[in-house]
This record gives structure tokens, C-alpha cells and sequence, in this order.
């Protein structure tokens, strides 16, 4: 095999790992049969592909597999040019790190991509030339994905390998900055929240609520969430006063007034906690997660649109991710303004597997972010509560001084 630049350490790889796998599989292929060109980094694209070849493509970027694919003479423009614009085809190199999210702070976008590929990523060609050109390229192309792991072949999608990742550790310094108690004391103080809400909790004692008049608006919160859990669990779930306790919950506490059929609410609740194989309905999850949390607050949090809100913007600014969560339908104006949705471009997380992938990831943040305080590490609602304050104000605000400042960037 013919080699022509003095960066022998990945070309090696790949021509040892093409020689035993073709050498096993009775088939070898040899030096005659197979060409490397290294366009080293900065690059410029590749001429025609001759007729009489077939080609395996890579870009590396930092010692990372970008993509790889295969071509032939029918496939001339995937080789030379499609993978440096957004626009060429449906799926592109350009096109997917302009939608990486952690691409963005290399300041990539649709109109410099080209450019920037060029100027970063070593490319690697393997030009094939045999009798069974199709077969060989298909199975060079398998070993390198395999070898490899390309990032835009299949591990960009997390969830095809069956398992999302966060840098968790990114989002724990970003939420370090707020303080959790000033947040619910002063972004829920609003007239007459307090007794109203101890006035509606139905089995509360005058004794009980005169104790919860007392404390602040953060210590009434966690405070109430402790008395229903120990009501909830002392109650035999068909009772009346668990189905009075589960509707509070959710219209009274939780505000979602839409359902009628309060029936239909209660079976739903019911097949909710009953999940065993972490794949929830995501129909009306706002309202079924509210109640596994008041229950079940060590391993359950509530899919809340506010929650999801602030963790998919922390997510995005801070690179801690390339897959979001899916957001409950209802969105405030002032979120829906925002327009975070556009930023992340539909990239979600299949909603069946979302809220078991929330639970561990509140509980991977609260491990770190709470690490002096048992308290709040084995309950996941504190970590909950503070994502929801910060949502409507800094969160917002966060994201339209972002896009202001992209505005500003691609005019100048």
C-alpha cells in the first residue's frame, strides 16, 4: 500500500487493520489494490475521483473521526464537494457540525463552514482499485466505523446506542452561581400565594398550617412536599383521600386545570408509578410526574416544561451535550419568545425514554452540586426547584443577550 505524507500514526492503523481483517476473511488486499492520500490539515478538497477507483473518505478534527463514508464514480460530488456545504445534501459533514452545539463556540456556521473544514481537518483517502472495488470499500468503511467511531456516523443521534450522555460537571458550575433559596423566595413571592396555598391542602390540620404560615416561601415548599409524601404513603391508593390528595397535587399545587375527567387522571397516575421498564408516556407528564415526585422524591423528579426549559439552555451554552429534552407543550409567551427551540433545532430525546433520562441526570447534578448536604443530594427536588426559578428571568435573558450577540457577530 502506498502512503504519501510523513504522519504515519493513524494511516498505520488503518492499513493494519485493513490487512488482517481482508487477510482473515481469505480475501487480502494489497499494495496494488489500495492507495492512502493524506491531505493533511489545512486541506483542499479533492479532484475527480478516477473512474476506475472507489474511495473511503475520513475527516479528523483534534485526533477525532468526523466522518466517514464511501464513493465511486457515480458518486463523484459526495467525494469532492457535498460535505463541505450545509445545502449539497441531506446529510453532510457541514451540515452536522453546524448543528453540534459544541461546534458553535468555534464560531461555525453555514456561510464559513467550508472554509473552516479546510483550514481544520486532516482528510484521509483510501483509494481502491480491484476487481470487487464495491466490496472492498464497504468493508473498509465498516472496519474504520467500527475501529473508529466516527461522531457524525450514529453517535451524534446518543440515543441509537442506547445511552445519552451530559458533562454533568458543566452543568454543575454553571448552576453553582445561584443560590437556591433567595431564587424561591423572591422569583415565587406573589400576593397571597402563601395562605392560598395552605388554605387548599385538603387533610391539613389548623395545627399543620399554622406551622407552615410561619416559614418562608423556600421552607413552606419543602416543608409541604414532606407532609404530603408521609400523607400519601400512609393512604391505600384506591382511598378517597389519596385520589383528593393526587388532585390537589396536580390542579391546586401544580396549577394544570385542563382534564375533566378526573378518573382518567387518577389511571393514569396509576400507570405512571407502575412503569418498570423506565419507558414512560410522555401524555400529559407534567401532571402523572408531579405526583412520583411528591412520592418517590430520591428517584423522581417532575417533568416540568420550566425544568426542561433551563437544563436544555445550560445543555446548550455550556457544550454539556449534543441531545436535548423534549419540553411539555405548554410554553409561557415569555419562553416561547425566547425561541430556544430554534437554537437547538429539534434534536431531541425520544420522548418514551425522557423522563427516566431526566431522573438521572437531576440525580447525577445533585450528587455534585449538593455534595456537602445529604438533605438535598437524596432529595431531587431541591435541584428541581432551582432549575424552575431561574427559567422565566435568567434564563430568558440569557438567551436573548446570546442571539443578540450572534446578530452582531454576523454583521460584522
Amino acid at each position: 500500500m502506498n502512503t504519501n505524507s510523513k504522519e504515519k500514526d493513524v494511516k498505520d492503523e488503518i492499513i493494519e487493520a485493513i490487512e488482517k481483517v481482508s487477510e482473515i476473511l481469505g480475501k487480502p488486499l494489497t499494495n496494488s489494490e489500495i492507495e492512502i492520500e493524506d491531505l493533511v490539515c489545512p486541506h483542499t478538497p479533492p479532484g475527480k475521483l478516477p473512474d476506475d477507483r472507489a474511495a473511503v473518505y475520513s475527516f479528523i478534527y483534534n485526533g477525532e473521526f468526523l466522518k466517514i463514508g464511501k464513493a465511486n464514480k457515480k458518486s463523484q460530488a459526495r467525494y469532492t464537494s457535498q460535505h463541505y456545504s450545509c445545502k449539497a445534501a441531506q446529510s453532510t459533514l457541514a451540515k452536522s457540525i453546524c448543528e453540534d452545539t459544541q461546534m458553535q463556540i468555534h464560531g461555525v456556521n453555514a456561510d464559513n463552514v467550508k472554509e473552516w473544514i479546510m483550514q481544520n481537518t486532516r482528510r484521509i483517502n483510501i483509494l481502491v482499485k480491484c476487481k470487487n472495488s464495491e466490496w472492498a470499500t464497504g468493508l473498509i468503511e465498516a472496519i474504520m466505523h467500527y475501529k473508529y467511531m466516527p461522531r457524525y456516523e450514529g453517535r451524534n443521534t446518543v440515543l441509537e446506542s442506547g445511552e445519552v450522555k451530559f458533562d454533568v460537571d458543566k452543568i454543575v458550575n454553571y448552576l453553582e452561581k445561584y443560590d437556591l433559596k433567595e431564587f424561591w423566595n423572591t422569583e415565587k413571592r406573589k400576593a397571597g400565594i402563601k395562605e392560598k396555598k395552605i388554605n387548599s391542602i385538603p387533610v391539613l390540620s389548623n395545627d399543620e398550617k399554622e406551622k407552615l404560615a410561619g416559614l418562608t416561601l423556600f421552607e413552606m415548599e419543602i416543608q409541604l412536599k414532606k407532609i404530603i409524601k408521609e400523607k400519601l404513603d400512609n393512604e391505600n391508593k384506591d382511598s378517597e383521600t389519596y385520589k383528593e390528595l393526587c388532585l390537589w397535587i396536580i390542579k391546586d399545587w401544580g396549577g394544570i386545570r385542563g382534564s375533566k375527567d378526573d378518573v382518567l387522571t387518577m389511571d393514569l397516575i396509576d400507570d405512571f408509578l407502575s412503569v418498570e421498564n423506565d419507558e414512560y408516556e410522555f401524555n400529559r407528564i407534567a401532571s402523572t410526574s408531579k405526583i412520583a415526585s411528591f412520592k418517590r422524591p430520591s428517584e423522581n423528579v417532575i417533568y416540568d416544561s420550566r425544568v426542561t426549559f433551563s437544563l436544555n439552555w445550560i445543555i446548550f451554552s455550556q457544550n454539556a451535550g449534543n441531545i436535548f429534552f423534549p419540553i411539555p407543550l405548554y410554553q409561557s409567551p415569555k419562553r416561547k419568545k425566547a425561541g430556544l427551540e430554534e437554537l437547538i433545532r429539534g434534536k431531541y430525546i425520544n420522548e418514551i425514554e425522557a423522563y427516566s433520562e431526566l431522573n438521572k441526570l437531576i440525580k447525577s447534578i445533585s450528587k455534585k452540586l449538593w455534595a456537602d448536604c445529604t438533605e438535598r443530594i437524596e432529595n431531587l427536588y431541591y435541584t428541581e426547584m432551582l432549575l424552575f426559578a431561574i427559567a422565566n428571568k435568567e434564563m430568558c435573558k440569557e438567551i436573548s443577550e446570546y442571539k443578540k450577540k450572534m446578530k452582531s457577530d454576523d454583521q460584522t
